[in-house]
């Protein structure tokens, strides 16, 4: 049969060699379109896929507990394995060093970054206090040389806040480690509550899918066959996003740890003059919502995909939506809470 025996761009009845054939959608041109098209996604998805769980399996694993679809074990990049913090190269502590002080490779850049925040953080804190001292003893002597009681008030003040900006100098490091320890706390916990949820049967979203949509690609052709490429795309796509969100969280914490006394030092000196800042509160808003941005994700992909696993793998595109909602976890949060979460240190907004 040839190409001129059956129109293949119609659908509908058709004479082949004097008998009259159906022809569907699976045997007209656009399943054959369907199907290249679904090649090309499927590809480009396995690519990226494949480079994503090769490179960031030779920074090694920062979690050692064992589970059936860590990483580690299924060889896949998955966002399960993201959030729950199995990576080492996405360890965004800037004070804590990965793979064992590695200095090559991924790890050696992110490494050497921390070294450079944790020196630079230590420097800038020693001149805010030095610089800080001054202004101390400027305001103490005003507050002993004042004569009237509204003086005395606002020199007071002036003195508890530079007292204040001195004592944050000293300590802004263990408060950020504190923040985090917390952050790090939670994620354990929901890390042993989701081993929990899979010694009781429950499945990961993304590992069973995925094997599961790869062996219907291969059995299948045209349309349908399209239709499960489009879906694996779509999952490596919202993968590429987590892992474009994730890398900018890990530059962003070692920047905010290495700059942390330039901010206290710049609000201590706005509200010095008068001037209303909300420098300082917004940086702990974006370090905190950095922090806890991993157990928050976490959180939702144990409701998501171990409550509703059996429905997001028999339907996949309701997986892909919920996937889609997770990365939209701080707009929920802000639906639920009412904190603007959006504003931080790098824009003009205040608290």
């Amino acid at each position: 049969m040839t190409v001129d025996d059956v129109k293949l761009l119609d659908e509908g009845k058709a004479d082949v060699g004097g008998k009259e054939l159906e022809i569907s959608a699976s045997d007209s041109s656009t399943a054959a379109g369907a199907t290249k098209l679904g090649v090309v996604l499927a590809g480009l998805s396995a690519i990226f896929s494949k480079f994503f769980s090769t490179t960031l399996a030779l920074g090694g694993y920062y979690t050692t507990h064992s589970s059936q679809y860590s990483a580690s074990n299924t060889g896949i990049f998955t966002i399960n394995s993201l959030v729950f913090g199995e990576y080492s190269v996405f360890n965004s502590t800037a004070y804590e060093l990965v793979g064992g002080n590695s200095s090559s490779g991924m790890l050696g850049i992110i490494n050497s970054l921390k070294k450079i925040s944790a020196g630079v953080g230590t420097v800038v804190s020693r001149v805010g206090m030095v610089l800080c001292l001054p202004f101390i003893l400027i305001s103490l002597i005003r507050v002993f040389m004042s004569k009237g009681a509204r003086d005395l008030a606002a020199w007071k003040k002036v003195l508890t806040r530079w007292i204040l900006c001195f004592a944050l100098m000293f300590f802004f490091e263990y408060i950020l480690i504190a923040i985090d320890t917390v952050a790090n706390m939670i994620l354990n916990n929901l890390w042993k509550l989701r081993i929990s949820l899979e010694n009781g049967g429950h499945q990961a979203f993304e590992a069973t899918v995925e094997t599961s949509v790869l062996k219907s690609i291969n059995k299948t052709g045209g349309v349908l066959s399209f239709a499960y490429s489009l879906e694996f795309f779509l999952i490596v796509v919202l993968q590429i996003l987590f892992v474009y969100k994730y890398s900018m969280r890990v530059f962003t914490m070692i920047y905010l740890f290495a700059t942390a006394p330039i901010y206290i030092l710049s609000h201590s000196v706005q509200v010095m003059l008068g001037k209303e800042s909300g420098t300082l509160g917004s940086f702990f808003k974006t370090y905190m919502v950095n922090s806890f941005m991993q157990p928050v994700h976490a959180f939702f992909y144990l409701v998501f995909f171990f409550s509703f696993s059996e429905i997001a793998i028999r339907v996949p595109v309701i997986g892909i939506l919920l996937l889609y909602a997770m990365l939209r976890a701080s707009t929920i949060i802000k639906a639920i809470t009412g904190w603007e979460l959006g504003t931080s240190v790098f824009s003009a907004n205040k608290d």
